[in-house]
């Protein structure tokens, strides 16, 4: 075994947890190897301090004392957020006229729109309104182009620039 093996079996090997010839092949390379006796060291005062530590045993009731004290802290950290928000709302009578103002154009709007939006916007954007709109806007319309070969087949007064070849 190299050096690597050993030190990756020494935990074991201090814990007891290894053969007897493995036990005696990591206690050979030890007295060896000087690397591999020093990590045995260091290995032997971690597992003492580990050792030396006393075991916590709970009291019975503790798993019922720990959600009692949690159910507790959330319910006073909801309780606590609701008074944040109750002192908050000292202000908002301010509010008050902006969301009335609010909620009367929203039900005007529900009401009216149907209507406005029948008169107003079926008489303006009509298609043969928005054909011309966009006519209006451009400049000279280039003569085989794609908008040129679409309107050529409709009678319209524009007049169409021709290139010379």
């Amino acid at each position: 075994m190299n050096c690597k093996d050993i030190q990756r079996k020494l935990s074991q090997y201090i814990d007891n947890r290894i053969s007897a010839k493995e036990r005696s092949i990591i206690e050979t390379h030890i007295k060896k190897c000087v690397f591999c006796a020093a990590e045995k060291e260091k290995l032997d005062k971690v597992t003492t301090v580990f050792r030396s530590i006393p075991e916590f045993i709970p009291i019975q009731d503790s798993e019922e004392v720990f959600w009692k004290k949690v159910r507790q802290a959330r319910k006073h950290r909801f309780i606590e957020k609701i008074r944040s928000l109750i002192t908050q709302w000292d202000f908002i009578p301010v509010y008050y006229p902006a969301t009335a103002l609010f909620l009367i154009g929203l039900v005007l709007g529900i009401c009216l729109g149907p209507v406005y939006n029948g008169t107003f916007y079926k008489n303006r954007f009509s298609s043969s309104n928005i054909t011309y709109l966009a006519l209006d806007r451009m400049d000279t319309i280039p003569y085989r182009s794609f908008t040129g070969v679409y309107l050529s087949g409709k009678a319209t007064p524009h007049k169409f620039s021709k290139e010379e070849p």
